[in-house]
C-alpha cells in the first residue's frame, strides 16, 4: 500500500502509517495491522515481530471493549537510511462493561497517556512500521 496521501513527504507518510496502524487496532482490523508491521512491536512485555505473533497477541482482546488510541503532538525526524523516527503522545479512551452498547459508550475520561516511539521505513509497497514501543505511562486513570 503506497502512501497516496503524502507522496514525497516522508515525515507525513511515517505519521500516516502509524496512525493507520492504531486505527486498524481500534476497528479490530488485525490483518490490516499485520500488513503494516515489518519489524517489531514491543507490546505489554512481548515483542511481536511477525504476522502470527501479532494476531495471536490480539486474539484475546475483549469482544465488547470499545477503545480509541488518539495520537497527538506527532513529530518526525528523517533518518540517514530514508526512514523516519516518529515521536507522539498516545491518549487512550477505553470502555468495557461486558456489553456492546447500541449507541455511544460512556466517556469517563482518558485511561492513559503515553509517549510512543516508532521508526517507519518506505518499501516497494509503501510505508511500514519497523519499530514501535511506548514508554511507561505518564498519566493513568486510577481505580
Amino acid at each position: 500500500m503506497k502512501d497516496q496521501h503524502h507522496p514525497g513527504d516522508p515525515v507525513a507518510s511515517a505519521v500516516n502509517v502509524l496512525t493507520l496502524f492504531f486505527r486498524h487496532l481500534d476497528e479490530r482490523n488485525y490483518d490490516g495491522m499485520a500488513d503494516l508491521l515489518d519489524g517489531a512491536w514491543h507490546r505489554r512485555g512481548k515483542v511481536l515481530d511477525s504476522r502470527e505473533s501479532l494476531l495471536a497477541a490480539l486474539a484475546d482482546r475483549s469482544p465488547t471493549m470499545r477503545i480509541a488510541h488518539l495520537l497527538t503532538n506527532c513529530c518526525g525526524t528523517l533518518r540517514a537510511d530514508g526512514g523516519v523516527d516518529v515521536l507522539a503522545y498516545m491518549l487512550v479512551v477505553r470502555h468495557d462493561d461486558g456489553t456492546s452498547p447500541d449507541g455511544p459508550a460512556p466517556l469517563d475520561g482518558l485511561a492513559v497517556i503515553r509517549t510512543l516511539r516508532c521508526t517507519a521505513r518506505p518499501g516497494p509497497d509503501g510505508w511500514r512500521i519497523a519499530y514501535l514501543k511506548s514508554d511507561a505511562a505518564l498519566f493513568e486513570r486510577q481505580g
